[in-house]
């Protein structure tokens, strides 16, 4: 499971990134309710590994399909600052990131290589402050 094994990674920085199929209407109707508390546990056990990692969550990248997720990231979205306020955590906003940009996400939701580059770019500025090295 992909999670224990960042937990036995023992990392020193965590960025969190919700998939952009958690908010999809079916699924967020059933996470919404538990959304700040699970995120809450996650981030407390974490911060606690021996490594003490620095932690960032991410708003995700926006979803140009019309079934409302959307509007789903929208509700997500102060949920989230409410987490950071609490857990004192970062926040990297890959969803500003990718405004007026949704021709980088072809099937509406899952980003093409140029928008996978805009995540990473994005969390690399704000772990270093710097723009990556251009090619």
């Amino acid at each position: 499971d992909y999670y224990q094994n960042a937990i036995k990674f023992n990392p020193d920085v965590v960025v969190i990134m919700l998939g952009t199929n958690d908010v999809r209407p079916l699924a967020w109707k059933n996470s919404k309710p538990n959304f700040v508390t699970d995120y809450l546990a996650m981030i407390k056990q974490l911060s606690e590994l021996p490594s003490k990692p620095r932690v960032f969550i991410c708003y995700p990248p926006t979803i140009t399909e019309p079934d409302g997720s959307e509007e789903n990231i929208l509700e997500l979205i102060p949920l989230m600052d409410e987490v950071a306020k609490r857990t004192k955590v970062g926040i990297i906003d890959i969803h500003g990131a990718f405004k007026g940009k949704g021709e980088l996400i072809p099937d509406k939701i899952h980003p093409n290589d140029a928008g996978q580059t805009i995540i990473a770019t994005t969390i690399y500025k704000a772990l270093t402050g710097n723009a990556p090295a251009s090619n």
